[in-house]
């Protein structure tokens, strides 16, 4: 996995960091679902949109901390 160094402020707790960026992560691959379902002809309303953003992070942040990326 490629590292990156970047500058924070102090008090910033290194873990929020890399929630923050898996949180990231998930929205990108979240978006890409929603734009795909959307080419494909599929309607989606909010509520399903958003129940299924919830079960994609909850899987997302299951393998996160499998890898360690976040605990």
């Amino acid at each position: 996995m490629p590292e990156v160094t970047i500058e924070v402020p102090e008090g910033i707790d290194k873990e929020k960091i890399k929630f923050w960026i898996a949180e990231g992560m998930s929205r990108e691959l979240f978006k890409k679902i929603v734009l795909d379902a959307l080419k494909s002809g599929i309607e989606l309303n909010f509520e399903e949109a958003l129940k299924k953003f919830e079960e994609t992070w909850k899987e997302i942040k299951k393998r996160y901390i499998k890898k360690g990326l976040i605990k």
